[in-house]
């Protein structure tokens, strides 16, 4: 009785959940690989032993930056076709500007000019219906999409390398000119970023699920979630994580501002908490292989409209 009751509650939360919304389908967008490997061999045990079914890239770690960049063209496309890895490099045209690492404010005084006001609302009115039909005669027409059409050096993230080179086992990542192994890998990252094992952690929760995940930074969170990848799907969720129930920069104020945030842009909002006990985070920081110690709980954020009760 226990059971069906239990199964019956799952039916109910799953049937809750929003169904990813799909994008406008575009003529040169074709749905490859979820992965950068031979999908057949993550289940049949003995392809994996072969070395020339297994694909190897390989990137280089630029300290400066904490990333990793494959310089190899035909494997920075496959990396972000099979799975959308990584984003394309940019060069900066000011390299001074951004080396200060921060914006740069400056104080305004914001004023309505009644005039430049009334200016921009004619020419809004005069050209709605000329933009209404230049939509029109794009419906149909080959949208161009660059990352199917050039080709780039790509920059992975440290959750993406790291899931590439210890998850799939495919990506070779060096050091000045010295191949490291995912002991120093690991080590490296963490020296970084003291909280990488937790954003790792998450990271490959989400991605053995068959998510795409994607950084979060433009909406506030730390990672995204899409349904195939961003060219078929906008992003289902926002994940904002926290450790042991601790995070000290999010107030309720800011938990509220996320979440409507989240919603403006179609999305839900996920918390999800990262649960370890006594010294296992320091037994998880020495070795990669204890991973498996840190729990993940997911938790689903939503606001109560009481209009409709809902």
């Amino acid at each position: 009785m226990q059971s069906d009751q239990d199964e019956l509650n799952l039916k109910v939360n799953m049937s809750s959940l929003s169904d990813p919304r799909p994008k406008r389908p575009r003529k040169d967008e074709i749905l490859q690989s979820p992965l950068p490997v031979p999908i057949d061999s993550l289940t049949v045990q003995t392809a994996a032993f072969h070395g020339r079914d297994w694909p190897e890239y390989r990137g280089e770690w630029m300290a400066n930056t904490g990333q990793v960049r494959v310089s190899n063209l035909d494997q920075a496309v496959t990396l972000f076709t099979m799975g959308f890895f990584g984003d394309k490099e940019v060069i900066s045209e000011d390299p001074q500007r951004d080396a200060q690492h921060r914006p740069v404010l400056k104080p305004i005084c914001p004023k309505i000019d009644p005039e430049r006001r009334d200016e921009t609302l004619r020419k809004a009115s005069g050209s709605q219906g000329e933009e209404e039909q230049e939509d029109k005669n794009a419906v149909g027409k080959l949208m161009y999409r660059p990352h199917m059409n050039e080709r780039w050096p790509l920059i992975l993230s440290p959750e993406e390398a790291f899931f590439l080179s210890y998850a799939l086992g495919c990506l070779v990542v060096c050091q000045d000119g010295r191949d490291l192994n995912l002991s120093d890998l690991w080590h490296i990252l963490i020296d970084r970023d003291d909280h990488f094992p937790v954003l790792y952690r998450v990271y490959h929760h989400f991605r053995s699920q068959g998510w795409v995940v994607r950084s979060g930074l433009k909406f506030g969170a730390d990672f995204l979630l899409y349904q195939d990848g961003p060219p078929f799907f906008h992003s289902t969720y926002s994940v904002r994580i926290r450790f042991n129930g601790q995070d000290e920069t999010m107030s309720w104020r800011e938990l509220f501002g996320l979440n409507r945030i989240t919603e403006a842009t179609s999305k839900e909002l996920l918390l999800v908490e990262v649960l370890a006990g006594g010294q296992t985070l320091e037994r998880v920081r020495s070795s990669p292989d204890n991973l498996g110690d840190l729990f993940v709980k997911e938790v689903l954020v939503r606001r109560w409209v009481p209009s409709q009760k809902q």
